[in-house]
């Protein structure tokens, strides 16, 4: 017998393989601390802290039967993972401290590595790429819907684009490139394949991730 567990969900066959070069490196993470016992350190404390919201926010909105407001919620409880993820510890998480982390990761698609956006914080403007911009979509989404400013439906989707899916839909997306960038710091660097293996390997797991982000651009 067939079905769903909830009638707001589309029918889909999922698998139950993990994601092929993210799994690997949480599980290693996860060794070290909770095996290793290294209960105290900061980085991998924000990381498992930081899943933990995210594993909140990729609940169906639709505790108000997916009104705008819902999904503003989970808009909030995102940019509060990634904010988790990227406190310095001394000091605090903020806007900057998030882009700064999805800078890092180093895209091999060049449509991704241009930095062809700018953001206004704090009377300085900062020079972007699309999932940086994307992130700032997502964070300027989370304080009109928390500070009550007007909202509209418009304003769930990038760049008010309503061609494009909403902000949410992407949230993950920006997500994994904030999880790989965070990883790339604190993995075993004496465990790395060579380099040019490793970089295949990043081609080959980096095409579809890349390709799902530029959908945001849409006209």
């Amino acid at each position: 017998m067939g079905g769903q567990t909830s009638p707001g969900l589309a029918i889909s066959a999922i698998g139950p393989h993990s994601e092929h070069n993210l799994f690997p490196l949480l599980e290693k993470v996860w060794a070290r601390r909770f095996i290793g016992k290294r209960l105290g350190e900061w980085k991998t404390t924000v990381l498992f802290r930081s899943l933990e919201m995210a594993y909140q926010a990729t609940a169906m909105p639709f505790k108000n039967h997916s009104t705008i407001y819902d999904f503003g919620t989970s808009a909030s409880l995102w940019v509060s993972a990634f904010e988790v993820l990227s406190h310095p510890r001394i000091g605090k998480a903020d806007l900057l401290s998030v882009l700064d982390l999805l800078g890092k990761y180093d895209w091999a698609d060049e449509r991704l590595r241009r930095k062809v956006y700018k953001v206004e914080h704090r009377g300085v403007t900062h020079k972007i790429n699309l999932v940086q911009a994307l992130y700032k979509q997502l964070y300027c989404t989370r304080n009109d819907f928390l500070h009550g400013n007007p909202v509209t439906a418009r304003r769930l989707h990038p760049f008010r684009n309503k061609k494009v899916h909403v902000i949410t839909r992407f949230a993950p997306l920006i997500y994994k490139v904030a999880l790989l960038s965070f990883l790339d710091q604190i993995k075993d660097r004496s465990r790395q394949v060579g380099e040019q293996n490793g970089y295949m390997t990043k081609l080959f797991h980096e095409d579809r991730l890349s390709e799902a982000i530029l959908k945001s651009k849409r006209k």
